[in-house]
């Protein structure tokens, strides 16, 4: 057991604590505002305190933790044992403070503070303190974490008793259904007159043929998922676009019965969960409808959500998850660089800087995806296999959770675009023991 000593008490303080010690960690702890307390504790402990009170671990707090407002913040970044580090304080046994600028980095302080979002209205990577300081690639919040533990090892001799280990969860995002199906007379006639323009003949066959039922339509392949991920099981996770063509969805004319079926199908193996349209992010009416359609579908309530486009706002969009009862989300990465949003592999728990609280919400940082790195990166097949794999060493030196996101209608060789991709992602899931996969249930924020 380790005592954590304040002398002030706030949610923030509790919830950051919640996560740097209990989960990352996995240290079992009690926290105390008694001075008394502290000096009487015979056991492992922490001074977070700006004067020293003769006991603990020492570590100055900046003030962040206490506040209840978001105010901009004027951040110098500094090294301390080879990591970036910011709230740097001096005398103490951790020269930062490391709780306060965890907790800056977790809850994305900076985003709710942002006025230069893209096109699409999401915060841009470049805009980011762990991008203009490069450690955008690194869990560093995780890497701290194990720096705090280093630091109470040899100063306590103490473990911890709920350590935890390295997970692997594999994501597909379900964006097209059909390649040629249900597209209508236009969109398949403007493709075969491409097709015959480009004197591919060849194309122009397997057009046809999947249009008069002699070939299943290549992005149709919830069986071979479900085959690549059955030794991952209900681990593996399906995000479902649910709603009608946009500018920005590019789904089918025409519904489908056999998408509907396949939905149903695929989520008695794997994880079914809701891929909202891109109007339906921030559109609460159509997010409700299309959450009730994927439930019919599934024929249960469903609670897991990954944003279309990843098009999601601090609060806002999480806040819309929290209130319709979400508990699982997985849209915190950038669109057009990988790495960790919230410099972070481990799973948390929503906490609104608005309204000052935590939600039962938890969200999963997601390290990569396929199209980033082929792209917007220009990688080849081989590049992206390494590059993966060194982002998968990073998060395995913390024992967190390696989460991949890749696209079913690239998981095909019909397209010369995405050809090798599909062999590229079954040598991924087959370099991690299936036992990698399991999770267990986090306590609540």
């Amino acid at each position: 057991m380790v005592l954590f000593y304040s002398e002030r008490r706030s949610s923030r303080l509790d919830y950051i604590c919640n996560q740097i010690l209990g989960r990352v960690i996995g240290y079992e702890y009690r926290m105390t505002d008694n001075e008394n307390e502290l000096l009487s504790f015979d056991g492992p402990s922490i001074c977070y305190a700006k004067d020293y009170k003769g006991k603990g671990l020492h570590i100055v707090p900046c003030g962040l933790l206490f506040e209840e407002t978001l105010t901009p913040q004027r951040l110098e970044v500094s090294e301390w044992q080879s990591m970036p580090i910011f709230y740097r304080t001096e005398g103490t046994d951790i020269p930062f403070d490391i709780f306060a600028a965890s907790f800056y980095l977790i809850t994305r302080y900076e985003e709710y503070l942002d006025a230069d979002p893209d096109k699409h209205g999401r915060f841009k990577a470049e805009n980011s303190l762990a991008y203009q300081n490069g450690f955008l690639e690194r869990p560093l919040v995780d890497e701290w974490a194990l720096a705090l533990r280093s630091v109470m090892q040899s100063k306590y001799g103490v473990e911890p008793g709920n350590a935890p280990s390295f997970r692997f969860e594999p994501t597909i995002d379900v964006d097209h259904a059909f390649a040629f199906r249900h597209k209508g007379p236009i969109v398949n006639g403007k493709k075969i007159l491409e097709a015959l323009l480009d004197k591919d003949f060849k194309r122009v066959g397997n057009i046809l043929k999947v249009l008069f039922r002699l070939k299943r339509d290549p992005f149709f392949n919830f069986e071979k998922l479900c085959e690549i991920h059955a030794p991952f099981g209900r681990d593996a996770h399906l995000f479902f676009h649910c709603g009608g063509r946009g500018k920005y969805d590019k789904r089918t004319f025409f519904p489908s019965w056999r998408y509907f079926l396949a939905k149903r199908k695929s989520d008695r193996f794997i994880t079914a969960g809701l891929h909202p349209s891109y109007r339906a992010a921030s559109t609460p009416w159509l997010f409700r409808l299309e959450r009730n359609v994927m439930a019919c579908a599934v024929k249960h309530s469903v609670d897991s959500c990954r944003f279309h486009y990843l098009k999601c706002t601090f609060p806002d969009s999480y806040d819309m998850l929290a209130q319709a009862g979400f508990k699982d989300d997985w849209s915190m990465i950038y669109s057009n660089d990988p790495g960790f949003r919230a410099s972070t592999s481990f799973p948390f728990y929503f906490y609104n800087l608005k309204k000052e609280k935590a939600y039962a919400l938890l969200i999963h940082p997601t390290a990569v995806m396929d199209k980033t790195l082929h792209s917007n990166k220009g990688m080849s097949v081989d590049e992206a296999y390494d590059y993966i794999m060194a982002l998968a060493q990073k998060v395995e030196a913390v024992n967190g959770h390696f989460v991949t996101l890749f696209h079913n209608d690239h998981l095909t060789d019909a397209f010369e675009e995405w050809r090798g991709w599909e062999p590229l992602y079954r040598r991924i899931i087959n370099h991690f023991p299936v036992e990698t996969s399991h999770r267990g249930v986090l306590p609540s924020p």
